[in-house]
């Protein structure tokens, strides 16, 4: 079997009992973990729990990298990237979602049998703190043209749940520097240097929604230059004047109170 590549990043307020579930779920790949290559990028420095929990399992990581201070996840996969060697399928992995143990193989059966792709993503299922279901499943659209549609109004992949082709960095380069949003804009630099997206129809991941996650209010500066990035993207890409109503929407939404988000939200993803 050939050698595959997890990207993950880990800094010092990921919960240490959620970086071990996520290491574990990669560690027990039905595709056999001799055959994947963990690539761990540190930002920053840790508590001693989760840096004593790396050292004593350092069997787990094929490459480290740390930051001297917390950089942010762009600065830090973009680290990780520079240092893969000759792996073709690169996945991703947050530290704190479980990947199903068949991931790694469907996946990569979905990318031999779509060779034009240069990357894919999967379905996911929301799980709580508790890593309980939540009975939520996010369902993504399968061709590059549905993608490129559903990219009016949001991201047509589930960051964590991706594997790239080595193509996509030949074609795309790095993730841009920005401290929010780095999918977003890094899928906009795919598209716009002629990268071809999919998903496979099936959850191989779970996702791990935090329970404020709805009481955030969002900082209005930061809002705006989120809705700005956006209004370039819709630019960019050709997309029409529904892309931009949907974008406002997106910002005014963001400003709301919690309750309102949960509702919308929850109807957007049915």
């Amino acid at each position: 079997m050939m050698k595959v590549a997890f990207l993950i990043t880990v800094y010092k307020n990921d919960k240490l009992e959620f970086f071990k579930e996520a290491i574990e779920s990669i560690v027990n790949q039905d595709y056999g973990f001799g055959n994947i290559n963990i690539y761990l990028g540190i930002d920053g420095d840790l508590p001693d729990n989760t840096q004593n929990y790396i050292d004593q399992n350092k069997e787990c990581f094929y490459n480290i990298v740390q930051n001297e201070s917390n950089k942010g996840l762009a600065h830090t996969l973009n680290r990780l990237i520079e240092v893969l060697e000759d792996e073709e399928y690169i996945f991703r992995m947050d530290s704190d979602d479980i990947c199903l143990s068949s991931r790694v193989k469907k996946q990569i059966e979905f990318m031999n049998k779509h060779l034009e792709l240069d990357i894919s993503g999967t379905n996911i299922e929301i799980i709580d703190e508790a890593s309980c279901s939540t009975n939520q499943t996010i369902v993504y659209p399968t061709t590059h043209k549905e993608c490129y549609e559903f990219f009016k109004k949001r991201d047509p992949l589930a960051h964590p749940s991706v594997v790239f082709r080595n193509t996509y960095f030949e074609k795309s380069g790095e993730y841009p520097l920005v401290r929010k949003n780095q999918d977003t804009l890094y899928w906009a630099k795919g598209f716009i240097n002629g990268c071809k997206f999919g998903n496979l129809n099936e959850v191989h991941l779970m996702f791990r929604q935090s329970n404020d996650l709805f009481n955030r209010r969002g900082n209005v500066n930061e809002l705006l230059i989120l809705l700005k990035n956006r209004f370039r993207i819709n630019n960019k890409l050709g997309y029409g004047i529904d892309s931009y109503i949907y974008a406002t929407s997106y910002f005014i939404l963001q400003l709301m109170p919690s309750f309102i988000k949960k509702v919308i939200y929850r109807r957007l993803r049915n």
